[in-house]
């Protein structure tokens, strides 16, 4: 239910967030809780209306990555959702000119074995609809990327929620395509029409998500994406970068055959994490060994 050329720029305190949106005029507030971001108000607009997702606490701005959506194609829905998400971040990255959280979102609908998008004339749209009525349920796959242009970091993630209706009269279908609103809808669906709603069976999922903005989902992206850039990796030497433990089996029995004990594997669990004095007085309660029993691992 995504509209694709939709985008809202929002600063932070150290940058801006490119927010990629939805036509939808459901209000969301989405609590950041960030040290950049710490509340953002969504306001999702109707593709067909002028107004657009507005930020009240911070300066918005919109964008559009004029990309052919059509030549993004995959067998997988969830790739071609997110490979056309990544698209529009490509496609737009050039033209900011200034940090920014650059947030790009796509969606389509999986419905009967195939790949929805918006209705490309009302024939498509009566049989999109048909099949809803039908009892066949939609799921509706959100790809998210968030670039934070500060440090290079590109965050991605799916999303995806399940809808299914009853039956629904011939009305509902002549209503809806009368309106309009499906044709700007992937799956040709406007889930939140009050002529729809009344027959809605389930929801597996959430409606933000079925309506195209995953407002948790979208949370998360962001908080990774303003996380401090990775500087420093710091690996354990002993059993990852070299295989120690062997030789370190071999050193310790070495040590106890001159007393005729047994390093046992119980043994050495007791040690780990000891101090060389503790891990010693441990070797030292060991009971000696039979002269005739081997005491090599």
């Amino acid at each position: 239910m995504m509209q694709s050329q939709r985008y809202a720029t929002v600063p932070v305190q150290s940058g801006v967030v490119q927010m990629g949106g939805n036509p939808y005029a459901t209000m969301y507030q989405a609590e950041i809780g960030s040290a950049d971001l710490t509340k953002m108000a969504v306001e999702l607009s109707h593709a067909r209306s002028s107004s657009r997702r507005e930020f009240p606490e911070l300066e918005s701005d919109f964008m559009s990555p004029d990309i052919d959506e059509k030549a993004i194609r995959a067998t997988r829905p969830e790739d071609m959702c997110l490979a056309i998400a990544r698209a529009k971040a490509d496609a737009l990255l050039p033209k900011l000119q200034k940090e920014v959280l650059l947030i790009c979102m796509d969606q389509v609908v999986s419905c009967d074995g195939g790949v929805r998008e918006k209705p490309e004339n009302e024939k498509e749209a009566r049989e999109f609809l048909e099949s809803y009525r039908q009892g066949s349920p939609a799921t509706f796959i959100n790809g998210m990327v968030v670039h934070n242009t500060a440090t290079g970091r590109r965050i991605s993630s799916l999303n995806s929620s399940k809808v299914q209706w009853n039956e629904f009269p011939d009305e509902v279908i002549d209503s809806l395509i009368i309106k309009g609103e499906l044709f700007t809808c992937s799956g040709g669906v406007v889930v939140e029409d009050e002529s729809l709603q009344p027959y809605r069976q389930r929801v597996e999922g959430t409606l933000d998500s079925v309506q195209g903005l995953p407002v948790e989902p979208l949370r998360q992206l962001l908080h990774r994406a303003q996380a401090p850039a990775v500087t420093h990796v710091v690996f354990d030497m002993d059993g990852l970068l070299l295989d120690t433990e062997s030789a370190y089996s071999v050193a310790q029995q070495a040590i106890l055959d001159k007393w005729n004990r047994k390093f046992t594997w119980d043994l050495k669990a007791k040690m780990m994490g000891k101090k060389a004095m503790q891990s010693g007085a441990l070797s030292q309660s060991l009971p000696a060994q039979p002269a005739n029993q081997s005491i090599r691992q």
